[in-house]
């Protein structure tokens, strides 16, 4: 009986909270700059892969730049401003450790 309580308060919650993002949701200008923005991050990010020569340093650059491009994917389709600049936000920390990581093993 709790889980079903559980289950239903869930579902109210999301019901009642919003929750659900329209399929055709765009971000704003704002986010869509700073989204503009990571995605420079990248391009130069891998632009530069070349250069890293410690192949863990690089599985883990590359893990970090699939993790951010998730990230603006996500920001993309946000429903709100606020989870979209977040999941920039997101994107632009894992893309500043690769380019920090990158720096350091040339």
């Amino acid at each position: 009986m709790r889980r079903v309580w559980i289950a239903g308060g869930v579902a109210l919650a999301f019901a009642l909270g919003g929750v659900s993002s329209p399929a055709g949701a765009e971000p704003t200008k704002y986010c869509s700059a700073r989204i503009e923005e990571a995605e420079d991050t990248i391009k130069a990010i891998e632009g530069g892969m070349s250069r890293v020569t410690d192949a863990q340093d690089k599985a883990e650059i590359e893990g970090w730049v699939t993790q951010a491009k998730s990230h603006i994917a996500t920001a993309k389709t946000a429903a709100q401003e606020d989870e979209c600049v977040q999941r920039v936000e997101l994107a632009k920390t894992l893309t500043q450790d690769a380019l920090y990581l990158a720096a350091q093993t040339k």
